[in-house]
């Protein structure tokens, strides 16, 4: 009897705390024991609801925020065909373990789709209807709906109805107590048809607008299309010319013409990039002491607003090897989407060798995102003696012809989230071995060689959630010909191909390898990102022949700065220990 009567007085505490003490606190939270509600209601299971609401059993509900929870159910209803479903109130039971709630109410019958009829002022009804039609039959789905009329605006507007208007209007049929109909009449008005007189740019104080205006290419009267526009803003962002774009927007001049406003802000001119690196004693091949490595790049994208560029690079990938080159770009040479390209290089492998190279090319514009490129290329390599007798390496030029299309789909270079990037060349090599004479005799080289090279690249991008992006990355080189020796070959190894493994430590012949992201994207220059590294490669050295594979994997970030974009990364190689990882870091100023 005692122990009734204090079960009786604990839930008239409660029920006091509830009602009484909660107005003066507003919110009271309480474990969610469960969730009953009218028969008529049952239509959907009370899991479901309560996800709808943001509820879980033996969760927290706050009593204040119950009719934030009625109409998000009731939304849940509506979401399912349910459209004249209704939650009276919400009743609460409260117990020592916690309140149960008690949804009152009715769902009505369920609403399908019935009939939809198109009608449309300018354009044939099939343009709408061929590329998308409604589900008809299916539940009544507004999201759906709305997301169909969305498509049925875009056609329009890519046809030049840039103010086109969709006017629905619904017809109720009941079927049954359970069951009704709605038949749709959709009248698109597409209103006038826009075409466009030109084009104006704002904030460009530095760039020439022409610069702008020939990415853009549009003519006076060209017809106005909203998924052209949409195209223009990725290619003037991928000049990486300006910090920002803005989507175009038409506006109507005081003459009552229509016109293309195009706005962007400018970013710096100048692009720099540095790295500084540190390989531990136990990193290195023979064990020797550790060592710095660093890079150094700066470059002038934009000389004097005109979109010119030019390019210095200096870098120490190990302690006996060194790279620098300089190169300039000349865009829309006389008027056409033809760029000029040319430098020259000069490289200290090893300290076995010095090598010297120059080439010009150029690339033309076919379409949109289709470049075809063609170079010449003149180099000099120069052994020392040591190398002449120990790695048996020739002194030689030759002449380089080179022949590649790319084509180039990523919607923003610096941080892509889809898109492809496909580049594909084959060159051909001249090569003229002069000395020493020695060597020429005693392996039987010939003066006069030919060596054919295939080179491929395949950049891969897919947002698979919300700012969560897959990138792959597909990279393979080989050479072929006469006689190949190590200055022929391409070296690979580090940051920019197989991670876990100093710069360049790898050459061969024949190389592939893989790059895998898994990247958080977490603002438009800033991600962090997980990723592994494959490569295979013919060896032929020390009387070894065969294939080698090789992985690497570890972790990185890109930050937005006030200094420019801060790069790390730290790898780890095939049987590294943590004390054997390398890391490198450095700022890419873009902006």
């Amino acid at each position: 009897m005692i122990m009734h009567t204090s079960k009786k007085l604990y839930h008239s505490l409660l029920w006091l705390v509830l009602f009484v003490v909660a107005p003066k606190a507003q919110s009271v939270s309480l474990t969610l024991t469960g969730l009953t509600m009218d028969s008529s209601l049952r239509v959907i299971p009370a899991g479901e609801l309560l996800r709808a609401a943001g509820l879980s059993m033996g969760g927290r509900l706050d009593t204040s925020a119950l009719a934030s929870y009625k109409s998000k159910m009731e939304k849940a209803f509506h979401a399912r065909g349910w459209l004249y479903a209704g939650i009276s109130r919400i009743g609460t039971r409260i117990s020592d373990k916690g309140v149960n709630l008690h949804l009152f109410g009715g769902a009505g019958s369920r609403i399908y789709l019935g009939k939809v009829t198109l009608f449309s002022d300018s354009l044939a009804v099939e343009s709408y209807t061929h590329s998308f039609e409604a589900d008809t039959g299916s539940v009544y789905n507004e999201k759906e709906l709305e997301q169909l009329f969305k498509e049925w605006l875009s056609i329009a507007a890519d046809s030049g109805f840039a103010f086109a208007e969709i006017d629905p209007v619904g017809h109720m049929r009941t079927l049954s107590q359970e069951r009704g109909r709605i038949d749709l009449d959709v009248h698109i008005h597409e209103n006038e048809r826009v075409r466009l007189s030109g084009v104006a740019v704002s904030g460009n104080s530095y760039t020439n607008a022409r610069v702008v205006l020939r990415e853009v290419d549009i003519q006076p009267g060209q017809i106005y299309s909203r998924s052209e526009l949409s195209a223009i803003k990725r290619r003037l962002e991928r000049l990486q010319l300006f910090e920002s774009v803005k989507e175009p927007q038409v506006r109507i001049t005081p003459e009552g013409r229509y016109e293309l406003l195009i706005e962007v802000k400018e970013g710096q001119a100048t692009t720099f990039d540095g790295v500084a690196g540190y390989v531990p004693p136990g990193g290195t091949v023979d064990g020797k002491k550790g060592y710095f490595s660093g890079l150094f790049n700066i470059r002038f994208n934009n000389l004097f607003g005109t979109g010119r560029r030019l390019a210095v690079h200096w870098e120490r990938p190990e302690e006996v090897s060194e790279n620098f080159w300089m190169r300039y770009m000349e865009p829309w040479v006389a008027g056409y989407p033809l760029n000029l390209e040319g430098g020259i290089e000069r490289t200290v492998r090893d300290s076995s060798y010095l090598e010297w190279k120059g080439d010009i090319n150029a690339s033309y514009r076919l379409f949109r995102n289709l470049r075809v490129a063609l170079s010449y290329g003149r180099r000099v390599v120069l052994p020392d003696s040591v190398a002449n007798v120990s790695r048996r390496l020739v002194r030689f030029s030759q002449h380089d012809f080179t022949i590649g299309v790319v084509y180039d789909t990523r919607d923003y270079l610096l941080n892509p989230r889809s898109g492809l990037y496909f580049k594909n060349s084959y060159g051909l090599g001249l090569k003229n071995n002069y000395g020493p004479g020695f060597l020429l005799r005693e392996d039987s080289i010939a003066v006069k060689e030919r060596l054919e090279t295939v080179s491929l690249r395949f950049e891969w991008y897919y947002e698979l959630f919300k700012k969560q992006v897959l990138a792959l990355a597909l990279t393979a080189h080989q050479v072929s010909g006469g006689r190949v020796q190590i200055t022929d070959m391409f070296w690979f190894g580090g940051s920019k191909s197989l991670r876990g493994y100093r710069e360049n430590q790898f050459r061969s012949d024949k190389v592939s390898w893989m790059n895998l992201e898994y990247r958080l994207i977490l603002g438009k220059n800033t991600r962090l990102f997980v990723f592994n590294d494959w490569a295979a490669y013919h060896f032929d050295e020390g009387g070894r022949n065969g294939v080698d594979v090789l992985y690497g994997y570890g972790l990185g970030i890109r930050m937005q700065t006030a200094l420019g974009i801060m790069a790390v990364d730290f790898g780890l190689g095939q049987g590294d220990s943590f004390g054997d990882a390398k890391l490198h870091f450095g700022i890419i100023n873009r902006f």
